[in-house]
C-alpha cells in the first residue's frame, strides 16, 4: 500500500468549505447555518442544517489515488436512499481545458458496521492526462442527510496537493424540501442541486430541509442576508397542504427577500 499525505479542509482559518453561506462564521464545522440561528430556527430546521446537504470540498492534485475518511454523527438509515447516497461522498475532476468528469470509486468504500464507525472512500487509478502538469482540480461532494463530524483526504505521498477556497461569485439560492435536501438520487453528485451548479458554474447555497420547507419567516430572515445571484423557492411538496398560509408566507417571504436583494426570485409549482 503506498504510503498517504492526509490533509483536512478545516485546519485553517478560513475553512476550505464549497455551497453554503455564512463560511467563516460556522468556522470548524460541517454545517450549513451559523450557531446565532439556533434559538430562531423551528427544530426541525435546525436539526437539518447540521447535515452537509450542498457541501463540498475543492483541490487540486497530482495524486493516481485518493483516499477520503469520515466520520458522521449518529444518524438514521433510509429506506428510500441507498448508502453512497445519505452518507456517501462523490468526486469530480476538471482538467486544464475545462472538462469535467465524474470520477467511479468501482465499489472501494467501507461504511462500517455502525453509523459511527469511521467511513473510508477510495478513488483509484486516476488518469492523469499528460498536459495537466498540475494535476486536476476536484470537487468533492459530501453526504446530504448526514452530519459530518471530520474528514482527512488523502494522496500518495509523492504527490502536491492544494485546497481551494470557495469561489468568489455571487451564489444562486436554493430553498425547499427533501428533493433540494438530497432525496433520492444514487449518489451525492447527482442531487439536482448539484448538477446545478456544474451545468452553470456558479456556487450554490443549498438550504433544503427534509420534511420542514413551511416557509416560516426566520428562513427568509436567513437567506435575506446572502448576497445571491438569485433565489429558488421550491417548499410546495412540504406546504401544500397548508392552504392560504401558502400566499401568506411566500409572499411575506418575497417581500422580505426583496427589501435586502433585487436578484430573481423563481417560484417553483407542484403538483396538488
Amino acid at each position: 500500500m503506498a504510503q498517504r499525505t492526509w490533509y483536512d479542509p478545516l485546519e485553517c482559518d478560513t475553512p476550505y468549505i464549497s455551497g453554503r453561506a455564512w463560511n467563516v462564521e460556522i468556522g470548524k464545522s460541517y454545517a450549513r447555518m451559523p450557531e446565532r440561528f439556533k434559538e430562531v430556527m423551528p427544530k426541525a430546521v435546525w436539526n437539518l442544517s447540521r447535515n452537509s446537504a450542498g457541501l463540498s470540498v475543492r483541490f487540486i492534485t497530482t495524486s493516481p489515488e485518493i483516499q477520503v475518511k469520515y466520520t458522521r454523527a449518529k444518524s438514521y438509515d433510509y429506506k428510500n436512499m441507498a448508502p453512497l447516497c445519505y452518507a456517501g461522498v462523490d468526486l469530480y475532476a476538471t482538467d486544464a481545458n475545462g472538462n469535467t468528469h465524474w470520477i467511479g470509486n468501482h465499489m472501494k468504500w467501507n461504511f462500517g458496521n455502525n453509523s459511527d464507525d469511521t467511513i473510508t472512500i477510495t478513488f483509484q487509478d486516476i488518469k492523469i492526462p499528460e498536459f495537466a502538469h498540475r494535476g486536476l482540480e476536484y470537487q468533492l461532494y459530501l453526504p446530504p442527510y448526514s452530519t459530518v463530524t471530520s474528514m482527512r483526504i488523502g494522496v500518495q505521498k509523492d504527490a502536491s496537493f492544494q485546497f481551494l477556497h470557495s469561489s468568489a461569485e455571487r451564489p444562486i439560492v436554493i430553498y425547499g424540501s427533501s428533493i433540494v435536501h438530497g432525496a433520492s438520487p444514487s449518489r451525492p453528485g447527482l442531487m439536482w442541486a448539484n448538477i446545478l451548479q456544474r451545468e452553470l458554474d456558479y456556487p450554490v447555497v443549498n438550504l433544503g430541509f427534509s420534511g420542514s420547507a413551511l416557509m416560516e419567516p426566520p428562513l427568509f430572515d436567513a437567506m435575506s442576508e446572502i448576497d445571491a445571484r438569485a433565489f429558488i423557492l421550491d417548499p410546495m411538496p412540504n406546504s401544500h397542504a397548508m392552504g392560504e398560509e401558502i400566499v401568506k408566507r411566500m409572499t411575506e417571504g418575497v417581500h422580505k427577500l426583496r427589501e435586502k436583494s433585487e436578484a430573481p426570485i423563481v417560484l417553483v409549482e407542484c403538483c396538488g
